[in-house]
């Protein structure tokens, strides 16, 4: 994908609404992607290591370009193009925190996105190297899925669901919606539910129950929606080889605060996580590593999330909780 980052990729961040990332996408594919960039910034707590609390805020962004690495070539630096880009797909900035999360959410979405679809498309595309593992530098912002420290970005749990043996995707072609299954694993079979949602809760829209044969990408079902307004897709699949949710939500994606609440359990090294409307991402932060992260959760969910201490101490563990700006 390198050739495309210089006459494709980079002007697209630059020059467009983002409306029509998720078909934009779709060109940069190919038999083997030996170099698939994706941008983010680093944990809060990461960067305070290096950076104060008016550094993070500060709106003249001194220290974020020093800690994010560009290419001389280039006539718009790394950091101002993943401002740019992060506006356009996740929203106007409302303060210097919500800026630093969507810097964040941006490359997360990036490798759910691209991962999806890769795994859609098996055996067309057959691999994918993302540029890169981890930073050598103590990075605010940049291409790695894990920090300098070691600890996980929130691209890395992206990047991690869709590893999984079997994981889902939604996507839409001319109205019609396909939800497929694409299994690196053993033939299993699974139920699938789809649902709309929105700020007045979940209609549904099909269950239905399907073989997923080893070493493929089915095609579970195609569906005509007819999505009412405010209304986002939500897919998800319960079965043997485990279970996996995704959305489809038409144009980009603004994102805006939510309110979430938090139980942590010290002696079980567990976090618990309840909303009343719909999350789309409820990030976890603190001195750990966490099973999950940056995950959604239905209106009335409850999710419980083993985490790791990392050795130093898990300090204060915190919830920064998204939703889409329609679910408001």
């Amino acid at each position: 994908n390198t050739q495309f980052l210089g006459s494709d990729i980079l002007p697209y961040m630059l020059s467009s609404d983002c409306a029509d990332y998720k078909d934009a996408w779709k060109k940069f594919r190919a038999r083997f992607i030996a170099e698939e960039p994706q941008l983010g910034a680093v944990s809060a707590g990461t960067l305070h290591r290096f950076m104060t609390d008016e550094d993070i805020v500060d709106e003249d962004d001194r220290m974020w370009r020093y800690h994010t690495k560009t290419n001389p070539g280039l006539k718009t630096t790394i950091f101002d193009i993943t401002l740019h880009f992060t506006k356009s797909l996740l929203g106007e900035f409302t303060s210097g925190e919500d800026r630093a999360f969507k810097l964040r959410y941006l490359q997360y979405e990036w490798v759910r996105l691209t991962m999806e679809q890769l795994r859609r498309e098996m055996w067309f595309s057959s691999g994918l190297i993302y540029w890169m593992l981890n930073d050598c530098w103590p990075a605010a912002s940049g291409w790695a899925l894990i920090d300098y420290y070691t600890k996980p970005k929130d691209v890395y749990y992206a990047f991690k669901r869709c590893s999984a043996p079997v994981v889902i995707s939604l996507d839409c072609t001319n109205d019609t919606f396909t939800l497929t299954a694409s299994n690196d694993g053993e033939t299993t079979d699974a139920l699938f539910t789809v649902q709309a949602v929105s700020k007045n809760g979940v209609r549904p829209i099909l269950t239905c129950r399907e073989e997923i044969p080893a070493a493929s990408a089915k095609t579970v079902v195609s569906f005509d929606a007819h999505l009412r307004e405010g209304e986002i897709l939500v897919a998800e699949m319960h079965g043997p080889a485990g279970a996996d949710r995704t959305f489809y939500r038409f144009g980009n994606l603004p994102l805006v605060p939510a309110e979430a609440e938090l139980t942590v359990n010290r002696e079980l090294r567990t976090v618990t996580v309840r909303a009343e409307g719909y999350i789309h991402a409820a990030e976890l932060e603190g001195n750990a590593v966490f099973a999950d992260n940056c995950f959604s959760l239905m209106p009335g969910e409850i999710r419980t999330v083993d985490y790791t201490p990392l050795e130093d101490g898990e300090g204060e563990i915190t919830l920064t909780a998204y939703t889409l700006s329609e679910m408001q």
